[in-house]
């Protein structure tokens, strides 16, 4: 689990304060707002700002951070994949945005490219399934490139051959539409000059709509009534999420699953110590079959292999 500093040290030497910092960066992803609209709205708080503050030292410089906070409460996404393509303009020129959606409208994945061929919709692949997870069936538009990227990653061994693909303009019409909420986005920010950080910025744009979409765990957080600001401050300034460690007590270790998990572990490890109880009773390492010596070895399925090998040993 990668470790974060805490949040008050990434803002260390800043003229201005954090939560200002957090607040513009959420407002410009989130809405359809302007460089100058951002700087009105801040001086009618009593902040004066400028346009270049917003745009290059903070949304350039903080987003990656925050998108990293941020992955630790994503949810996961569905297998069937909608993937598709659009144009967007940087320094005048025409560039493609690759996208995929499930079928039920989460984002899976982006990626920008200034080209639109096999190698292009390879990276996006090769992405999307390295960030996510591999999909069972993708569904694409007609242009033969896709087809093709898919076919060859498949015969490399990059795709599974059990992932199926579709060609259909119906189910493709999802991810089409989904477009709308980012080219929507980008029209007041007047184009892009440099394509990294349009990239950068795109991928504000995309958090900013995987939040209102209800792709991240935000129960914890305060959930839907929290305010935006209040959201984004207790996201970014969260803790990593505790992983269970194999020093946890069995305890602690039934405390940390699900009812339905819970049950099923004391059922297996019922079954697994009559199993056990058939064994030679004078062997003198049966002594060591306590409850949590089970449940530690049934926790991490290498070593009940290694405690069952051992005993069967002893056995015979």
């Amino acid at each position: 689990m990668q470790r974060f500093a805490p949040i008050e040290d990434l803002f260390k030497g800043r003229h201005f304060d954090g939560q200002i910092i957090i607040l513009c960066v959420a407002w410009y992803t989130s809405f359809k707002l302007s460089l100058r609209d951002l700087v009105i709205m801040m001086a009618d708080r009593g902040i004066s700002v400028t346009h270049t503050t917003i745009l290059l030292r903070w949304v350039q410089h903080y987003l990656p951070e925050f998108e990293k906070r941020w992955w630790r409460y994503a949810r996961p996404v569905g297998g069937s994949w909608r993937m598709d393509e659009t144009y967007i303009k940087v320094h005048g020129e025409w560039v493609y945005l690759y996208r995929a959606v499930d079928k039920a409208g989460q984002t899976v994945d982006f990626f920008l490219s200034q080209n639109r061929d096999v190698n292009a919709a390879k990276s996006f692949l090769r992405s999307a399934t390295k960030n996510t997870r591999v999909p069972t069936k993708i569904t694409l538009d007609t242009y033969a490139a896709s087809h093709r990227a898919v076919r060859e990653m498949k015969e490399d061994g990059e795709l599974p051959r059990r992932v199926k693909v579709h060609s259909s303009q119906y189910l493709n019409n999802l991810a089409e539409q989904n477009h709308r909420r980012v080219k929507q986005r980008i029209r007041p920010m007047l184009g892009f000059k440099q394509f990294d950080n349009a990239a950068v910025t795109i991928s504000g744009i995309e958090l900013a709509e995987k939040i209102k979409k209800g792709q991240y765990k935000t129960g914890k957080l305060g959930g839907r009534k929290a305010t935006i600001s209040e959201l984004w401050n207790a996201a970014l300034a969260a803790e990593p999420i505790a992983v269970h460690s194999a020093k946890q007590s069995p305890t602690d270790l039934l405390a940390g699953m699900s009812l339905h998990r819970a049950l099923g572990a004391v059922l297996r490890i019922k079954r697994r110590v009559s199993m056990l109880g058939n064994w030679r009773k004078e062997d003198s390492s049966q002594s060591l079959l306590t409850l949590p010596t089970m449940v530690k070895a049934w926790a991490n399925r290498a070593s009940w292999r290694t405690l069952t090998s051992e005993r069967k040993i002893s056995a015979g």
